[in-house]
């Protein structure tokens, strides 16, 4: 229907097939640009999905320059983030019922949207009141285009 002279276009099933190429992408590990590093495993994950899902990786995430950094995070089990990660990407999880509690535990650690903070913005006082696991970051491997770059412009 045209409403000023516009035509509105919609794409029906958007929101399932958005979340199946988010699901395929991570499944490839393409276009990653975010290394989470637990237990000693590797995930290669997107920054614009851990971001919008959870204030502290957003919070985190805002203060690294870095082109493709690497986030270790320690004091959480690999399990736990594997099933938040599918979490973020399906927006669903199927856990065992004994396992639920460390998972909650751990969505609130990572502040999650929709399962452990509201799916609205916590304030600073609500967000600082949960103990969070010890992260650190690292530069993930350099972007090869930019380093040949540096060399061209340091050579005379």
């Amino acid at each position: 229907m045209a409403v000023d002279g516009l035509l509105s276009l919609r794409w029906n099933n958007h929101s399932s097939s958005f979340l199946k190429q988010l699901s395929f992408l991570r499944d490839k590990e393409t276009y990653s640009d975010l290394t989470l590093v637990c237990g000693g495993q590797f995930y290669q994950v997107h920054r614009l999905v851990v971001s919008g899902c959870s204030e502290y990786f957003r919070t985190i995430l805002e203060h690294i320059p870095c082109r493709h950094p690497a986030v270790v995070l320690q004091d959480l089990p690999p399990r736990h983030l594997e099933a938040l990660l599918s979490y973020m990407y399906l927006g669903q999880v199927s856990v065992p019922q004994d396992d639920l509690g460390g998972l909650i535990k751990a969505a609130e650690c990572l502040a999650i949207k929709g399962l452990a903070v509201p799916d609205e913005p916590t304030s600073p006082s609500q967000q600082e009141s949960h103990s969070r696991p010890t992260a650190t970051t690292e530069e993930g491997p350099p972007n090869p285009k930019r380093r040949r770059h540096d060399r061209e412009a340091n050579s005379p």
